[in-house]
Protein backbone atom coordinates (compact mmCIF):
# COMPACT_ATOMS: atom_id res chain seq x y z
CA UNK A 1 0.00 0.00 0.00
CA UNK A 2 1.48 3.43 -0.92
CA UNK A 3 -0.26 6.90 0.12
CA UNK A 4 1.47 9.04 -2.45
CA UNK A 5 2.31 12.88 -1.57
CA UNK A 6 -1.71 14.03 -2.60
CA UNK A 7 -3.46 10.92 -0.52
CA UNK A 8 -4.33 8.98 -3.02
CA UNK A 9 -3.91 5.55 -1.83
CA UNK A 10 -2.40 2.71 -4.33
CA UNK A 11 -2.54 -0.81 -3.87
CA UNK A 12 -1.09 -3.80 -5.43
CA UNK A 13 1.99 -4.22 -7.40
CA UNK A 14 0.32 -3.46 -10.73
CA UNK A 15 -1.14 -0.69 -10.32
CA UNK A 16 1.36 1.00 -8.44
CA UNK A 17 4.05 -0.12 -11.45
CA UNK A 18 1.12 1.49 -13.86
CA UNK A 19 0.93 5.15 -11.80
CA UNK A 20 4.86 4.98 -11.44
CA UNK A 21 5.12 4.94 -15.08
CA UNK A 22 2.57 7.41 -15.84
CA UNK A 23 3.66 10.10 -13.74
CA UNK A 24 7.31 9.25 -14.75
CA UNK A 25 6.35 9.90 -18.21
CA UNK A 26 4.04 12.63 -17.74
CA UNK A 27 4.35 14.98 -15.04
CA UNK A 28 7.85 14.04 -13.43
CA UNK A 29 9.22 13.15 -16.52
CA UNK A 30 11.74 16.64 -16.78
CA UNK A 31 11.78 16.64 -12.39
CA UNK A 32 15.13 15.69 -10.90
CA UNK A 33 15.69 14.96 -7.31
CA UNK A 34 18.02 14.07 -4.18
CA UNK A 35 16.69 11.84 -1.42
CA UNK A 36 17.93 11.16 1.57
CA UNK A 37 17.49 8.69 4.29
CA UNK A 38 17.47 10.39 8.01
CA UNK A 39 16.64 7.64 9.71
CA UNK A 40 16.17 4.46 10.05
CA UNK A 41 14.75 2.24 13.12
CA UNK A 42 14.50 -1.53 13.52
CA UNK A 43 11.22 -2.62 15.30
CA UNK A 44 12.85 -6.18 15.09
CA UNK A 45 15.38 -7.77 12.87
CA UNK A 46 13.69 -8.23 9.58
CA UNK A 47 11.03 -5.30 10.57
CA UNK A 48 12.66 -1.66 10.15
CA UNK A 49 11.31 1.57 9.29
CA UNK A 50 12.83 4.29 7.66
CA UNK A 51 11.97 8.25 6.81
CA UNK A 52 13.83 9.87 3.76
CA UNK A 53 13.89 13.38 2.44
CA UNK A 54 13.42 14.79 -0.77
CA UNK A 55 14.50 18.13 -2.48
CA UNK A 56 14.21 19.11 -6.12
CA UNK A 57 17.31 19.16 -7.99
CA UNK A 58 18.71 20.48 -11.40
CA UNK A 59 19.76 17.96 -13.91
CA UNK A 60 23.33 17.71 -12.62
CA UNK A 61 22.49 17.62 -9.46
CA UNK A 62 22.55 20.91 -7.49
CA UNK A 63 19.95 21.93 -5.08
CA UNK A 64 16.94 23.66 -5.84
CA UNK A 65 15.20 23.02 -2.35
CA UNK A 66 17.35 24.42 0.46
CA UNK A 67 14.89 22.72 2.75
CA UNK A 68 12.89 19.24 2.48
CA UNK A 69 9.91 19.33 -0.05
CA UNK A 70 8.77 15.87 0.45
CA UNK A 71 9.38 13.58 3.69
CA UNK A 72 8.20 9.60 3.27
CA UNK A 73 7.94 7.00 5.68
CA UNK A 74 8.69 3.10 4.37
CA UNK A 75 8.37 0.29 5.87
CA UNK A 76 10.10 -2.58 5.30
CA UNK A 77 10.05 -6.35 5.70
CA UNK A 78 13.41 -8.65 4.87
CA UNK A 79 12.59 -11.76 3.25
CA UNK A 80 14.97 -14.58 2.51
CA UNK A 81 17.30 -12.41 2.57
CA UNK A 82 16.32 -9.72 0.83
CA UNK A 83 14.60 -6.32 2.04
CA UNK A 84 10.85 -5.19 0.65
CA UNK A 85 8.69 -2.08 1.18
CA UNK A 86 5.69 -3.03 2.57
CA UNK A 87 4.05 0.09 2.51
CA UNK A 88 4.88 4.03 2.11
CA UNK A 89 3.81 7.40 2.89
CA UNK A 90 4.79 10.75 1.12
CA UNK A 91 3.96 13.93 2.62
CA UNK A 92 4.54 17.31 0.80
CA UNK A 93 6.25 19.85 3.33
CA UNK A 94 4.58 23.18 3.32
CA UNK A 95 6.67 26.03 1.82
CA UNK A 96 7.74 28.81 4.21
CA UNK A 97 7.53 31.38 1.43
Amino acid sequence: MVGNAVGMLISGHDALLDANRRGLAGFLKDEYVRYDVVDVTFLRPDVAIAHKTARATTADGTLIDTEPAMVALYVLVEQNGQWWTAARQNTLVPSAG
